[in-house]
């Protein structure tokens, strides 16, 4: 049967905040709030972790799952054996703060309460930005971040954010039995944020996504076999045709934007691989250190730093990053924990609404693809870090086939 939830006003609040406090970050307001606070657009996430996570200690009736605590071990021991120590312990605080309070780490009614919440309210910020983004950059008003960025401070970060958001709305058009002008308003509006962002991983996940979805929602099971490997070759032969790859190599500035200013972006790129050196990078970092890895967040071979000053690293790929940084030992534990989430999904569908399960796939979809040419699971300060661990935390959830909130979900 499936287990009732009820979430309380201070888990309303402080879900909403937490999200408000990563969306800052990564969106117009901090231009103008930074130079007055940066210590508020660089530490309220951090800050509002570690409330949320004292506040999901002190809950009663929780248990923490086996699969959650077998990961943070693996992970203790890569980072003691870092290569870079010192910042690999600040990376991977953070981020197992993010684990803690957005993923699957806690099995309770608060724990799955605002694990609800954070899905929920996710969708709609994500939504938010794509539709602000669309009538900024249709309007041409002005780009404050790299390229035709919209509200947020990049465009790669906007293709991947609008590419999450069609999938969601398209999921919604899947779900209505009657035709909705809004709901494909909504899908068409985040489809051409996802191609005024230029980012051709975002593009691919997007539609791979998307077709996922219609492919689950077929009645027999052979013809869902057959066009799954299809949707599987379609997307390799995309890869090795386009040999995508997106990085801010590309200066693609949005006065540049000629009339076709929804695919000007990704023809300006063509099929151009600007991830070469990074896999390369994180390849060598794995054979260097294949066992534990270099630690979370160490690149040992450039850093960068962002617009604010602090250190950035580009993955490069998720995949990579995850061998690179973790090694074996790492990616053997967040394997079994996610592949352990899904098998016992799978088991228990019966018990999940199919529309929940659908949605839940084409998102999970688009981050298997999107993780190619994206770096992003163990990232903490990164929006998309926060997003795919709130996903991983509603995988969790689902496992304990939870009741819908009294609120509609999108």
């Amino acid at each position: 049967m499936p287990i009732p939830f009820k979430s309380d006003k201070r888990l309303i609040v402080l879900s909403a905040t937490l999200l408000a406090a990563y969306a800052v970050r990564v969106t117009i307001p901090s231009v103008w709030l930074y130079p007055l606070v940066p210590d508020l657009i660089n530490f309220s996430g951090f800050v509002v972790l570690i409330i949320a996570a004292v506040y999901l200690f002190t809950q009663p009736h929780k248990h923490v799952n086996p699969l959650s605590v077998l990961l943070i071990a693996l992970l203790f021991i890569t980072t003691i054996f870092s290569v870079e120590l010192d910042t690999a312990i600040v990376r991977a605080v953070l981020w197992g703060l993010i684990f803690i309070v957005a993923g699957p780490f806690f099995m309770g009614p608060q724990a799955i309460a605002f694990r609800e919440l954070l899905w929920d309210q996710s969708k709609y910020m994500i939504l938010g930005i794509s539709i602000l983004s669309f009538l900024w950059i249709s309007l041409r008003l002005p780009q404050y971040g790299r390229g035709a960025s919209g509200v947020t401070m990049h465009c790669m970060l906007l293709g991947a954010i609008a590419g999450l958001a069609s999938v969601v709305s398209f999921s919604r058009i899947l779900a209505l039995t009657v035709r909705s002008q809004l709901a494909w308003g909504v899908f068409i509006v985040t489809s051409l944020t996802c191609l005024l962002g230029a980012s051709r991983s975002a593009a691919l996940a997007a539609i791979a996504g998307c077709v996922a979805m219609a492919i689950m929602r077929i009645q027999s099971k052979l013809l869902r076999t057959i066009s799954s490997m299809g949707l599987l070759f379609l997307i390799v032969i995309s890869w090795y045709a386009f040999n995508i790859g997106d990085s801010d190599i590309e200066k693609i500035q949005a006065s540049e934007y000629s009339r076709n200013i929804y695919i000007s972006g990704l023809a300006q790129k063509g099929n151009i691989n600007s991830r070469e050196q990074v896999w390369s990078n994180r390849i060598e970092e794995f054979t260097q250190n294949p066992l534990v890895g270099v630690g979370i967040g160490v690149d040992t071979f450039f850093t960068t730093r962002n617009a604010f000053g602090a250190k950035t690293i580009e993955p490069g790929s998720s995949y990579l990053a995850v061998l690179s940084m973790t090694g074996i030992v790492g990616a053997v534990g967040l394997a079994s924990l996610l592949f352990g989430f899904i098998a016992q999904i799978v088991k228990n569908a019966d018990l999940v609404e199919k529309e929940d399960l659908v949605q839940m796939g084409g998102i999970g979809v688009f981050w298997a693809v999107h993780g190619v040419a994206e770096g992003w699971i163990y990232a903490g300060g990164s929006l998309l870090c926060l997003l795919f661990w709130i996903w991983m935390g509603r995988l969790a959830n689902l496992t304990q086939a939870p009741a819908e909130d009294e609120s509609e979900a999108i």
